[in-house]
């Protein structure tokens, strides 16, 4: 089955919390230092970018950092958006993941140098390490054990 879910993730504090509690079309998760508020949305709806740049951009202003993120693993679609003190910061999207050589055997090589898709052989087989979404949330500095995995299985379980 297929994935899709749109998050907003952001330092749990007071503030935030109270803030998160008050938008009853986000599912509000505590996770490990951090807020992560997850649209509540059926399949067949679109994503609402700007909803969710409102709410990180009104998150981010009381405790500096928030993600806006936006995953569908239908269209291998990853996105994010990094917003400090109210204000989108910077975007991250496919160019900017991270990709390794994979062994004979599929499994990533973990020795192997990080490339970003532009530096990718087209004749060897990649695994993505790092993308779009935990490049975001590492940059934001929210929580050094939350990763795209972790926010897409919040997702599965609200969902």
């Amino acid at each position: 089955m297929s994935t899709i879910f749109e998050a907003v993730v952001c330092p749990a504090s007071e503030a935030t919390q109270a803030a998160a509690e008050s938008l009853p079309q986000f599912a509000v998760v505590h996770r490990d230092q951090a807020l992560v508020l997850i649209r509540r949305a059926g399949r067949a709806d679109n994503f609402l970018p700007e909803l969710l740049f409102s709410v990180a951009s009104e998150l981010s202003a009381p405790t500096g950092v928030a993600v806006a993120a936006f995953y569908d693993d239908r269209v291998a679609h990853r996105e994010a958006w990094l917003f400090s003190g109210g204000a989108a910061t910077r975007s991250f999207g496919a160019a900017d993941e991270l990709w390794v050589p994979t062994d004979e055997r599929g499994e990533p090589i973990a020795t192997a140098e990080p490339l970003t898709f532009d530096r990718l052989d087209p004749g060897e087989e990649y695994e993505t390490v790092r993308n779009a979404i935990d490049l975001a949330l590492l940059a934001a500095g929210i929580s050094v054990s939350l990763d795209c995995r972790q926010v897409r299985q919040i997702a599965f379980e609200v969902g």
